[in-house]
Formats: structure tokens, sequence, C-alpha cells
């Protein structure tokens, strides 16, 4: 009964713990101090194409995305993947929402990269492996000295520990 969940989208997650912004996160790694992170699954990234772009495979590799406009999100994983002076043109976008990727690659705006995650259930384009592959670490983060003091933040860690991520990922 005296447990709050509020959704928080924030780029500084370890600043997000150390001022007591959460009692738990779930994100990539942080390090440093009182803070805790574990690891929970790995998520690929994959490309994502507008429904119309005749494609046939399962995986897609960096040259063929080259000869396409790439819109490109601010993601460090993505910017050392990929080459932009090879790409035919670039679409930067400086937005955390993913969603709006997605509806310009559904406009024919060009194509992106984004994490399995923000695209799962995602219809309105095509979501296809990258070949090589390249992966982020989520994990939950938590900071100490409030997981020694609170046991629903125990409570839920442990719950979290015992949650099977490798069999939902497979579902999606």
């Amino acid at each position: 009964p005296d447990i709050h969940i509020n959704i928080l989208v924030d780029e500084n997650m370890k600043r997000v713990c150390k001022n007591g912004g959460a009692d738990i996160l779930f994100g990539e790694e942080v390090d440093g101090g009182n803070i805790c992170w574990e690891s929970l699954f790995t998520d690929p990234y994959i490309a994502i194409l507008p429904k119309q772009y005749h494609f046939l495979g399962d995986c897609i590799g960096l040259e063929e995305l080259y000869k396409l406009t790439f819109i490109k999100v601010n993601d460090s994983k993505i910017s050392k993947y990929i080459d932009e002076s090879r790409f035919a043109d670039i679409v930067h976008i400086d937005s955390h929402d993913d969603s709006s990727v997605i509806y310009m690659v559904k406009e024919e705006v060009g194509v992106a990269i984004l994490p399995m995650l923000s695209v799962y259930d995602e219809k309105e384009v095509k979501c296809v492996k990258l070949e090589p592959g390249i992966q982020r670490k989520l994990g939950i983060i938590y900071n100490k000295r409030d997981f020694q003091k609170k046991k629903e933040l125990r409570d839920f860690v442990e719950y979290v520990r015992t949650f099977d991520f490798e069999q939902f990922r497979k579902t999606i």
C-alpha cells in the first residue's frame, strides 16, 4: 500500500539514483559510490525500415543501410557502430522519444537503428536484425543505502532477480 510507481525517462541514471529521484531504475550499466547495477538481460539493436522497402532476408548489413537516408538518434553505441560519412544522407534527431523516429521511418523519411525493446510490438515498420549485431545490457539500478534500509526495495529487487527476462525476450 505504501509503494508508488512513477515512470521517469532520464539520460542521467546516476544522478537520479544519487539524488533519491527513484528507488529503482532500469537501464544500462552505471558505476560509482553507493550505486548498485545488476545485469538482467541483453537487448539487441535492430534496423527499422519502411514497410514499402523491398528487402529479402532476415538480417541486413551496414553496406545496405549506407545506401539509404539514415535517421540518427543520440546513442553512443549506434555512433560507434556506424560510419556516418558513408550514408547517402543523415537526419539527426535530438529526442529521447523513439516513437518519433518510428513515425519518420513509417513515413519513409529514412531508416534507423533502435533497441528491440523500443519497437518490439511495432507493426507499422519492418524490423530486421543487424549483421554484425550490436546490443546493450540492461539491468536494475538502486542505491546501496536505500537497499539496506527499505524492506520493500529489497523485496522488489529479489522479485526482479527471479524474473525470467530471457524467456520474456524470446516471446517478443
